[in-house]
């Protein structure tokens, strides 16, 4: 069954199944929330630490629900008591862009090392000036990273593979050599089981040069895949790819003709509160906390 837009998904790696929709109205506001604290110099001089930020999602289904209906509300009780020892993820397919935000916009927030994962090579963040037009007034610069022969680079996040659909990874990217971009697959304990990849795209120009915006479509999957990553291989020696913007998109095969989208759609999560009222004899009302590692 390919991805429901507009509905809500949740799982343990390796099993993120779709939720029951929501009651209509329910006013879910899964803004940034800031995080940090104040704090002052030996001098009494004030400052605001920034810790970051995260999103939370305030769920709240319809009255009508019965013990049998409510089964999946059991799979957000056992995430909330901590039942099963793997992440839980969260997807949120009102948004075009599945990524995490950070992620979306190569690691503008956080250390590079706790975003992305790479084999060897040299990895840093950039931060100068406008990298593409489409990325103006929400990013910064791009990630850089110089590698060596068969060197790759890739995110840490996993996305789950839900049957039937079909992925999109686009970005932009610029350097020098060459790089073929791929998707990373995982079974449910997150083993690696093998890698898709596309065909050779030959950088060329700088970061206020000639720049690429690139993708792949990846419409088969391994046997046993339940989870992937998306990033690419470098093929020469000593390349040097810079990149930002990227984007994953489900059974969506092309790119907005607006320009690019800051990922939104998909985080890791705890289930901070989850609880029920009931509303007659035999009826109840679900009410949920899922908010952003």
């Amino acid at each position: 069954m390919a991805i429901k837009k507009y509905r809500y998904y949740f799982g343990p790696l390796g099993d993120v199944q779709l939720l029951p929709s929501v009651m209509r109205g329910a006013g879910v506001t899964p803004g940034p929330q800031f995080f940090g604290a104040v704090s002052r110099s030996l001098t009494g001089s004030p400052s605001l630490l920034y810790y970051g930020a995260r999103r939370q999602w305030n769920l709240t289904w319809p009255e009508n629900m019965t013990e049998d209906t409510a089964r999946a509300m059991l799979r957000l009780e056992a995430a909330h008591r901590q039942r099963i020892l793997r992440p839980y993820l969260f997807l949120d397919a009102k948004n075009t862009n599945y990524l995490p935000p950070d992620v979306s916009v190569l690691s503008s927030e956080n250390n590079p090392v706790d975003i992305f994962v790479w084999g060897n090579g040299v990895t840093s963040r950039v931060n100068t000036g406008v990298f593409h037009s489409e990325l103006a007034g929400i990013t910064d610069g791009y990630l850089t990273h110089t590698g060596v022969t068969a060197s790759s680079f890739a995110s840490r996040f996993q996305l789950p593979v839900l049957a039937g659909s079909q992925y999109l990874f686009s970005g932009f990217f610029a350097g020098s050599g060459t790089i073929k971009l791929g998707y990373n697959f995982f079974d449910s304990s997150g083993a690696y089981i093998s890698s898709v990849i596309g065909g050779n795209i030959v950088l060329s120009g700088t970061t206020t040069g000639t720049l690429q915006s690139m993708s792949m479509a990846a419409a088969s999957v391994p046997g046993g895949a339940t989870q992937f990553t998306v990033g690419y291989f470098e093929q020469t020696a000593g390349c040097v790819c810079n990149t930002n913007g990227w984007m994953v998109q489900y059974d969506e095969l092309t790119r907005p003709v607006n320009g690019f989208l800051p990922g939104a759609g998909g985080a890791q999560v705890i289930v901070e509160k989850i609880g029920w009222t009931y509303t007659t004899h035999k009826l109840r009302q679900y009410t949920a906390l899922v908010s952003e590692v």
